[in-house]
């Protein structure tokens, strides 16, 4: 079962705050984030945003592990996710 979630979200700045998702409880899988309005974003909007920080679980990932994946317009977080933790994950 493929649980595709998408939507939009923008900031006019950094006072706007912090967006929080709620992810089902997973034993495999992967997250990615998708960019809008073009088919090639996922450099700029992503891996080059410095004012971008992405955390998983409370943890900040590292951006160097971050891949453009499947397409110009996504990036992968993590090739894989941590499996020993129980319940849902922000």
């Amino acid at each position: 079962r493929h649980l595709d979630q998408c939507g939009g979200l923008s900031a006019t700045s950094s006072e706007d705050g912090t967006a929080v998702f709620q992810l089902p409880e997973m034993e495999v899988g992967l997250v990615a984030i998708c960019g809008c309005c073009g088919k090639d974003v996922a450099r700029t909007m992503f891996l080059q945003n410095e004012f971008l920080e992405i955390s998983y679980n409370g943890i900040v990932l590292d951006r160097t592990k971050w891949d453009i994946f499947p397409n110009n317009k996504c990036v992968r977080l993590q090739e894989k996710f941590p499996t020993e933790l129980a319940g849902q994950a922000y």
